[in-house]
């Protein structure tokens, strides 16, 4: 007995009400160490209003449910960081600490035919990432790295049974870019080449965390080719996207009235064009 077939909605009239107000902020503290290192930390709140799902609701009675309020979502964002530039400022290398709890979690669910925003009670964001960027003649390398543990709390959900202490949806345990730029005149045209990787690793693409919907680690590789103008006046350029054709889920879900079955909505395949540019 779907909701939009339940017939105890027929008829159905609703008057819900909120007022819902908040302060919030930042503040930061910066260390110029040196001229090329600086070290900081910074502390700020959040907060997004409460609501209702518009959708219909029903309980596990299958009686209209007549309260369909979520409610508001707070943060508190703890991060100390370190920027530094090195070796007459070609190594740029900077790193953050940081820390978020969140609580009651604004989490929206598709349950096959409508969508239903739940308050999860607790979530935890705390990690590390590191970004660098290196330059060598006509060469310019980056790499970033980030270590995240994106928890909820131990506390049930309605309807989730297993967010309790589970990893958040899409929020990849590690995740990396690494890439390299090559620019260089020659005979009067300017060359350019890229070539940029992105790394997961496994991670669940289901807000409702289904052990089917989890998507196992993948990199994804783009590179372009391009000749112009020194003054950029023309460029073509040869590109080409997640060039090893991985296939990989960008949101797998349950599909409608068919109960044990599943979907997804598949990343981009391999794609590869040309592109020419004018600029006057």
């Amino acid at each position: 007995c779907q909701p939009w077939a339940n017939p105890s909605c027929n008829d159905l009239t609703l008057a819900q009400k909120n007022s819902d107000d908040a302060t919030t902020g930042s503040i930061k503290l910066k260390w110029q160490a040196t001229p090329n290192v600086m070290t900081y930390a910074s502390y700020g709140t959040g907060w997004k209003g409460a609501g209702f799902n518009l959708d219909r609701e029903q309980n596990a009675d299958f009686t209209a449910d007549t309260d369909s309020a979520f409610r508001r979502e707070t943060s508190q964002s703890v991060e100390i960081g370190f920027k530094g530039r090195f070796l007459s400022k070609r190594l740029a290398l900077d790193i953050a600490a940081f820390d978020e709890s969140f609580r009651n979690f604004q989490l929206n669910t598709f349950l096959g035919t409508n969508f239903v925003v739940n308050s999860v009670p607790h979530l935890e964001s705390q990690g590390i990432e590191v970004e660098s960027r290196y330059l060598v003649g006509d060469f310019k390398l980056n790499a970033g790295l980030t270590y995240d543990e994106a928890v909820f709390g131990p506390e049930a959900v309605s309807g989730g049974p297993l967010l309790a202490n589970g990893t958040a949806s899409f929020a990849p345990r590690w995740s990396g870019v690494y890439g390299l730029d090559y620019t260089q005149e020659i005979g009067g045209y300017r060359f350019a080449a890229t070539f940029s990787a992105k790394y997961n690793s496994d991670y669940n693409t289901g807000s409702d965390l289904a052990p089917i919907k989890v998507q196992p680690a993948y990199t994804l590789y783009n590179g372009r080719l391009s000749i112009g103008a020194p003054d950029e006046s023309w460029a073509l350029e040869l590109w080409g996207q997640n060039l090893t054709d991985e296939l990989y889920y960008q949101v797998a879900f349950s599909a409608p009235f068919q109960a044990g079955s599943y979907k997804a909505f598949l990343g981009q395949p391999r794609t590869v064009g040309l592109t020419l540019r004018l600029k006057r």
